[in-house]
């Protein structure tokens, strides 16, 4: 599965005028400003909207550009300045198309033949770099434009990122998916890459609250059952079984076969990367995209601190207590909360919807239950499940301790060879039941 996103940049210096009428128009649709980021990735109620401004551009990232893009372009539109939309498809191909009063007046596809023997190029010209320039005053940069949109690459994301530096539109590179993987603490203004970011966030106005999930000590932890087929007879369903049986013989048979594979695949990407970087006339146009993604990356990872034996998490408003000599691993992003170690034994905290605890609290068909014990965690119900793998002759056993709040349902997991040594396991749930909110 390769990249897929979409992005606008509005050519104009005044982003305040384009924050403006993207809440209008986000108003009129239904939504209303949060505030704060939303815990967890944007569900159908609610909307993200980021925004970098440098001099004479501001670049739009949209949550749903996929499907509201070309109402967004419509809009920006009103504004009466030039629009650039750059897209990535399935990291196979790449392009742009630039608006001027609402018409299309230049367009790049990287492979127009891509979808069939039909064309996909919009217009007679594929990638009209003059246009481009004079449109958006870039100056004299024809000939670096045109080099580029000739470049070849595995990933053709890579390529994009380079024209979009190339444009000082560097964050026109990436999608909105980026900005919602980091999970920052937001709504923020932040300097990044040499751009102001300005992240929103809306959700639908009078939307209906989630309903209450389901108490985590009434839960019943089982397996699947496998549902019975009643329009089959007994010598099919043996029949359907066997040839499982097969299948899963020959599965395990080709498997190294298919772990060469992906070594080779991941070989040819690797190179295909290293050759794009080696054969570019100016290795530093990929440098600020680069230092957005770090920068971003600093943002996340602010929202975590240590002071002494605590261990605090801004977005997610909870703490925890460590106990000596806990080693912090680096700032999980997303839905993860905390990442440790304590001796040989890494600790990870991720957090998950309420309303996802029912369908997702279930032994997995090839696990076997060691033990399920019920507890509580201040105020909190909090439950411990220990099951065993059996995978190709290797055992692993997994500890996962539940902590259920309002808010999200927090997931304590370790993983060992065998059972955890009853010192490292008493540090584990010393840490869990120090768990707290505020």
């Amino acid at each position: 599965m390769g990249t897929f996103f979409r992005s606008v940049a509005a050519r104009t210096g005044d982003r305040n005028s384009v924050e403006s009428l993207l809440i209008t128009w986000l108003s009129a649709k239904g939504f209303e400003p949060m505030a704060e980021a939303p815990l967890f990735q944007l569900d159908g109620a609610e909307r993200g909207l980021c925004l970098f401004s440098k001099k004479e551009w501001v670049v739009v990232l949209y949550s749903q550009m996929e499907t509201e893009g070309q109402r967004l372009i419509h809009e920006l539109g009103k504004l009466d300045v030039p629009l650039l939309e750059t897209w990535v498809h399935d990291s196979d191909i790449w392009g742009y198309d630039l608006y001027q009063q609402q018409e299309l007046v230049a367009s790049f596809n990287s492979d127009p033949y891509y979808f069939g023997q039909a064309s996909q190029q919009s217009l007679p010209v594929n990638g009209d770099v003059t246009t481009l320039c004079e449109v958006c005053r870039l100056g004299a940069r024809e000939q670096e434009l045109a080099r580029i949109q000739d470049k070849q690459a595995a990933m053709k994301e890579w390529i994009c990122e380079q024209f979009c530096a190339a444009i000082d539109a560097a964050p026109l590179g990436i999608g909105y998916q980026i900005i919602d993987g980091f999970g920052l603490v937001g709504p923020l203004t932040a300097d990044i890459g040499g751009f102001q970011m300005k992240s929103l966030y809306f959700a639908e106005r009078n939307r209906s609250a989630d309903p209450p999930a389901p108490a985590l000590h009434s839960l019943t932890l089982r397996k699947p059952t496998r549902p019975v087929r009643q329009d089959i007879t007994p010598e099919m369903e043996a029949y359907v079984q066997s040839m499982q049986w097969r299948i899963n013989v020959l599965r395990v048979l080709l498997y190294p076969m298919t772990l060469l594979f992906h070594i080779a695949v991941w070989l040819y990407v690797r190179y295909q990367h290293l050759r794009w970087r080696w054969s570019s006339d100016d290795v530093t146009l990929g440098g600020p995209l680069i230092e957005i993604y770090r920068q971003l990356s600093d943002l996340a990872e602010g929202s975590m601190h240590r002071d002494g034996h605590e261990l605090t998490n801004e977005r997610y408003r909870c703490r925890i207590t460590v106990p000596e000599n806990t080693e912090v691993g680096p700032q999980p992003i997303g839905t993860w909360v905390f990442h440790l170690k304590v001796g040989e034994c890494d600790i990870q905290c991720r957090a998950m919807r309420p309303r996802d605890l029912k369908w997702s609290f279930g032994l997995h068909p090839s696990a076997e239950l060691v033990e399920d014990a019920k507890f509580s965690v201040g105020e909190f119900q909090a439950r411990t499940v220990v099951t065993r793998f059996e995978v190709m002759g290797r055992s692993s056993v997994h500890y996962t301790y539940y902590v259920q709040t309002a808010r999200a349902v927090y997931l304590f997991e370790a993983e060992w060879t065998d059972e955890l040594p009853p010192e490292t396991r008493r540090l584990v749930e010393d840490i869990v039941r120090s768990f707290r909110q505020g």
